[in-house]
């Protein structure tokens, strides 16, 4: 599943992650998901300490990192230590 954004939106606001995440939450779309095969989050290089922004998280599967259910509990989080880009997140 994806979301195609545009890349001449007006909204300099605008996050297509974020939108993504709510595409994912809507009744007639989230019925299709629940029940599904669990990805893990794999980061793009972070630093130890340096807090984690959705930004800096992407979806890899298969995968043995942390359940996409923690998502929001790691966003905001420091770092438990370096992540190289494709590391799973295992804090």
């Amino acid at each position: 599943m994806g979301l195609i954004t545009d890349l001449s939106y007006s909204n300099p606001y605008l996050s297509p992650f974020e939108e993504f995440q709510r595409l994912k939450l809507h009744p007639q779309i989230r019925k299709y998901l629940e029940g599904g095969k669990r990805v893990s989050y794999g980061a793009r290089a972070i630093a130890k300490g340096q807090t984690i922004t959705a930004d800096a998280l992407f979806a890899q599967r298969p995968g043995s990192g942390v359940s996409p259910m923690r998502f929001w509990d790691i966003v905001g989080s420091g770092a438990a230590r370096d992540y190289a880009p494709g590391d799973f997140i295992d804090q």
